[in-house]
């Protein structure tokens, strides 16, 4: 039997002065909700759309800094989501007899447990 390993992590801070974090650089899941590519394009959208409008002086720089303010939150409730929609796959195979090694989850940043 092969180990499984899932990990489960959100950036605690996403701007470093001119760096931004995005997508996987930002946040990971476990490939459950197909949404590790999903939620990076929406951070990246939500990213470059506040760039462009900086860029071309049509807002001050400080608009960049609702950049993180404004994902964090939605990257936190996937990765929770992710979680618990592991969690139940995994009871799942489980009943099904689905036979795996040790499974390992890793989670940091403040991912909570699944609501009841």
């Amino acid at each position: 039997m092969q180990s499984i390993c899932f990990i489960l992590r959100s950036r605690r801070g996403w701007r470093n002065n001119r760096l931004f974090s995005a997508g996987n650089a930002a946040h990971q899941m476990p490939p459950f909700l197909a949404q590790r590519m999903c939620a990076g394009i929406r951070d990246v959208a939500k990213l470059s759309r506040k760039l462009v409008i900086v860029l071309n002086d049509e807002a001050e720089d400080s608009l960049l800094a609702t950049y993180a303010v404004e994902r964090v939150n939605h990257a936190r409730d996937f990765v929770q989501l992710a979680k618990c929609v592991m969690k139940r796959s995994l009871l799942e195979w489980e009943k099904e007899s689905f036979r795996v090694g040790p499974i390992i989850i890793g989670a940091s940043g403040g991912v909570m447990g699944c609501p009841k």
